[in-house]
């Protein structure tokens, strides 16, 4: 069911279409949030643009270092386009594509460090803690909107930082409990990510908020964080890891 939160009727099936094609963040700065089940598409329309460019910057590119270079431009023209639109009200400092594409430049280059290089930090549990109260620290300050010009380019490199420091030779074993538990979730982030909101609109059609007694709120929120799990857990084991072997078995040619 759509809404008009800005005064302004936005027809369903353009709404569908604007998830099929992939701008739905621009339609949530446009009409505003005009459907909450469809709406939460808004990162994955930012997602999927990259997944097209991507492939067409690496064949463009060919060098490493154009590459690089071009990452670093959109890195340093993140926090400049969030300032054109600092706190405003359509949300386009934050739902826009260049709004997120310096994260995500953040994140190519981590795996390009990560490849090439393999500190041996004897600080980076030191640094990992610092990092992670930091990131708490920024996260608490103030809202996104307050912070937003330069707060997502802070989270994209700590987030880099620490995923450098948590770095590990692929045939390192996980020993206790909560390794284990972190390594398990990790593996099935994505999935993860995608669909927890899935669960969440279901659960909130099932229970509505304002007619849900609080004392059965810690329950739902237990089953919603079991069912998010077991369904991803289930994407990940039947359909996401036997088509990317199968993707990377069809294309991607073993040099050796």
């Amino acid at each position: 069911m759509n809404q008009a939160p800005n005064g302004i009727e936005v027809s369903y099936p353009l709404t569908i279409f604007a998830a099929l094609t992939f701008w739905m963040n621009i339609l949530i700065i446009k009409f505003g949030w005009v459907n909450y089940a469809l709406g939460v598409l808004w990162s994955l329309s930012v997602e999927e643009v990259f997944y097209f460019v991507f492939p067409l910057l690496c064949l463009l590119t060919r060098s490493n270092k154009v590459f690089i270079a071009v990452l670093i431009g959109v890195i340093i023209y993140g926090p400049y386009f969030r300032s054109l639109h600092f706190g405003e009200e359509s949300g386009a400092y934050l739902y826009h594509y260049f709004s997120s594409f310096d994260g995500i430049a953040v994140g190519c280059l981590t795996a390009i460090f990560s490849h090439k290089y393999q500190p041996n930090w004897h600080y980076k549990k030191l640094l990992s803690w610092l990092i992670i109260l930091s990131m708490t620290a920024l996260y608490l300050y103030a809202p996104i909107k307050e912070v937003s010009t330069w707060g997502i380019s802070l989270f994209a490199f700590a987030t880099g930082l620490l995923i450098l420091c948590f770095q590990h030779p692929s045939e390192t074993q996980a020993h206790n409990l909560l390794t284990k538990v972190m390594v398990w979730l990790g593996q099935r982030s994505y999935e993860t990510y995608l669909f927890h909101l899935v669960v969440l609109g279901l659960m909130k059609v099932a229970f509505v908020p304002a007619q849900t007694d609080a004392s059965i709120k810690i329950m739902l929120l237990i089953g919603y964080l079991v069912l998010t799990f077991v369904i991803s857990a289930a994407i990940e084991k039947y359909y996401s890891t036997p088509l990317n072997s199968y993707i990377r078995k069809i294309f991607i040619k073993d040099k050796s």
